[in-house]
C-alpha cells in the first residue's frame, strides 16, 4: 500500500512538472505576453515641467504588459512617471509611480490599439536629470520624445 502510495504521489509530481513546462511554452509564444521592448531615454528637465515620450503609436499594436522604471542622479530628485493611454475620447493617465519604483501596467482587453505616452514630471523647481527606460513598440526610432505633453 506504502509503496502504491509513493509511486503515485512521485506519478503526481511529474506530471504536475510536464504541465507547468508546457503552460510556460505557451504563454512565450503569444506575442503580447513576451516580455517587452525595453530602450532608455536620458535627459534634464529644467526645474517644474514634464517630459512626455511616446511608446506606441496609433496602430502598432493590440495591448499587453508594459513596464518602466524612472531613476535620477540628482540626490534629491522629485520627480514622478506617469502612463497615459489613448482611451477612447483622448488621453487618460492610468497608473503613476514614484522615482526608482516600477511601474507595470497590463490591458489585454482594450479593442483596436492601444497608443501610450510615459510622462515624467519634475516637482522640483531645480533642474534634474533623469534615465527612463521603458517598454516602446518595436525600437526607439518607432517612439517621439514629444515637444508638448497632451
Amino acid at each position: 500500500m506504502k509503496k502504491k502510495f509513493l509511486s503515485l504521489l512521485t506519478l503526481t509530481f511529474f506530471s504536475g512538472l510536464a504541465l507547468a513546462a508546457d503552460y510556460d511554452n505557451t504563454l512565450n509564444s503569444i506575442p503580447s505576453l513576451r516580455i517587452p521592448n525595453i530602450e532608455t531615454y536620458t535627459g534634464t528637465i529644467q526645474g517644474k515641467g514634464e517630459v512626455c515620450i511616446r511608446g506606441n503609436k496609433e496602430g502598432k499594436s493590440r495591448g499587453g504588459e508594459l513596464y518602466a522604471v524612472l531613476r535620477s542622479t540628482n540626490a534629491n530628485a522629485d520627480m514622478t512617471l506617469i502612463l497615459l493611454c489613448s482611451i477612447r475620447d483622448g488621453w487618460k493617465e492610468v497608473k503613476r509611480s514614484d522615482i526608482d519604483r516600477p511601474l507595470r501596467y497590463e490591458d489585454y482587453y482594450t479593442p483596436g490599439a492601444l497608443s501610450w505616452i510615459w510622462e515624467i514630471k519634475n516637482n522640483s523647481s531645480e533642474a534634474s536629470d533623469y534615465s527612463l527606460s521603458a517598454t516602446v513598440h518595436d525600437d526607439k526610432e518607432d517612439s517621439d520624445v514629444l515637444m508638448k505633453c497632451p
